[in-house]
């Protein structure tokens, strides 16, 4: 084999031998974390205008907290979950929204799994559980950290 081909197929495998990656990394971080968990009524609709009790689970974080749909309100707005921000507001559709995280926040703390008791005048109507859905992007290229993560939340349907 000529000299100069060995050089060639030697220099056109480099960047498939472990550690001879020859990439570099940017420094672009994650734009943040939050998911959302939206609770609404039959048909993608609104919530019965009267009072909701949420029994809530992130992970293994727990609260409760009451929405009343006609008033517009909701008590406790803000919480702390562990290293998450949780705020719980109603959407003018007559939607309960909970909105985990912020713009901030690191996507490693979100939680990856949700269970939702939904009581209405003493009455559960729903009870719920799943998991988010999540995408991984990596803003620096396919090798480099940080591994970023994002959701389109969860929806939670009171059908009665």
């Amino acid at each position: 084999m000529d000299p100069r081909s060995a050089a060639f197929a030697l220099l056109a495998c480099l960047p498939l031998v472990p550690g001879c990656n020859t990439s570099t990394c940017t420094l672009v971080g994650c734009s943040g974390g939050s998911a959302q968990l939206i609770v609404l009524g039959p048909n993608w609709g609104a919530l019965e205008p009267v009072e909701h009790r949420l029994d809530v689970s992130l992970d293994d974080t727990s609260f409760t907290v009451s929405c009343d749909i006609a008033q517009q309100t909701c008590d406790g707005p803000v919480v702390r979950s562990g290293d998450l921000p949780l705020s719980v507001f109603i959407r003018g559709e007559g939607q309960i929204v909970i909105d985990i995280g912020d713009e901030f926040g690191s996507s490693d703390a979100l939680p990856d799994d949700y269970a939702v008791t939904v009581t209405r005048a003493g009455t559960v109507v729903t009870d719920d559980s799943g998991s988010f859905v999540y995408t991984q992007t990596r803003p620096n290229g396919p090798d480099c950290e940080p591994v970023c993560r994002s959701t389109d939340g969860a929806f939670v349907m009171v059908e009665a």
